[in-house]
């Protein structure tokens, strides 16, 4: 879908376009086909970043898309439902090996806190 060569913008917009995405993903999740439009594009995006890994725009994508879906997995307080955050986590995490790792390795982390958050509390 999106090809380097005729992705020619600066890093500063390439930024700003990722950030307004994920604004939409966290914050537009009931505009149904602008959040699943949203989603598609950074699915097409990080998949074609998987190739370019040290890429300037491929460490943007890394900042601002997959720290910031990882975060998801820690932040209870945002209105984006579980079903949705599973959605993101998934689509993120199958643009390529080493981000559905990342992706893994957070969920891993997650289920191993509110376990023993729940264990601590009976304890």
């Amino acid at each position: 879908m999106f090809n380097l060569d005729v992705f020619p913008i600066p890093k500063s917009t390439f930024e700003n376009i990722l950030k307004k995405f994920m604004s939409i993903i966290t914050e537009d999740f009931n505009k149904t086909i602008l959040w699943n439009s949203t989603l598609k594009s950074l699915f097409h995006i990080g998949s074609l970043f998987q190739n370019f890994s040290e890429s300037e725009k491929a460490m943007s994508y890394r900042s601002f898309v997959l720290d910031r879906t990882m975060e998801l997995l820690s932040l209870d307080d945002i209105a984006l439902p579980f079903s949705l955050k599973l959605e993101v986590l998934s689509d993120i995490g199958m643009t390529g090996m080493k981000n559905m790792l990342k992706i893994l390795q957070g969920l891993e982390g997650a289920i191993f806190a509110n376990l023993s958050e729940v264990l601590f509390m009976y304890i």
